[in-house]
């Protein structure tokens, strides 16, 4: 007799150890992102005169992560919210990089 397919119950272990190496890999990924950060204060300082606030490029960014969100099946909102801390975080990155010049 053919009934439902066992299921696995839930692992609570096993899932808070996905959930860990999802968080590890964000925050390499953060690591990579503010080193990127540091890069453009440089290339700033060899042009010269270039804001840290770009409003247009950063504007554009926030409206791209809404489309890949919504893409995703991500709260768009959520994902906005998290680039706007990350871009924050960025220029804080240039201005003391800026600032050790």
């Amino acid at each position: 007799m053919k009934g439902k397919p066992k299921t696995k119950p839930i692992n609570l272990k096993s899932l808070g150890e996905k959930l860990a190496k999802i968080d590890r890999h964000i925050v390499v990924t953060l690591k990579k992102r503010m080193d990127l950060a540091k890069m453009v204060a440089r290339c700033k300082i060899q042009q010269g005169k270039q804001p840290i606030l770009r409003k247009d490029i950063e504007e554009e960014r926030l409206r791209q992560v809404v489309v890949w969100a919504e893409e995703e099946g991500l709260n768009p909102d959520f994902a906005q919210s998290i680039l706007y801390m990350i871009i924050c975080e960025s220029c804080r990155i240039q201005i003391n990089e800026m600032q050790k010049q």
